[in-house]
């Protein structure tokens, strides 16, 4: 009897942990989708004052600065991504979703 308990205790623990993941995993999804999105800003804004320095109504500094803002914003979507990407496979490794043996 004592052992059902304990095992039933442990499953209850494991199905808690797979479900706060779950949860982690989702919100790194999440924010990863944001950070796109302020990318694809980033990247209109760029294009826009690159446009604007061509023609000689920005200077140098501005479409420097712009460039840098533009790095920055798709470094923090790529490692947001790469952050959700793991997050997501480390769920499925631990509720036996990858590697899984197939079924025959």
């Amino acid at each position: 009897m004592a052992a059902q308990w304990r095992a039933r205790d442990v499953e209850q623990a494991a199905r808690a942990e797979l479900q706060s993941r779950a949860a982690q995993a989702d919100a790194l999804a999440r924010g990863a989708r944001q950070l796109e999105q302020v990318d694809a800003a980033q990247r209109q804004a760029d294009a826009r004052l690159q446009r604007a320095y061509a023609l000689g109504e920005a200077s140098l500094t501005d479409a420097l600065v712009q460039r840098r803002e533009l790095l920055r914003t798709l470094a923090d979507a790529l490692a947001a991504r790469y952050d959700a990407a793991q997050a997501d496979a480390m769920l499925q490794l631990d509720a036996g979703v990858l590697w899984s043996s197939p079924t025959r």
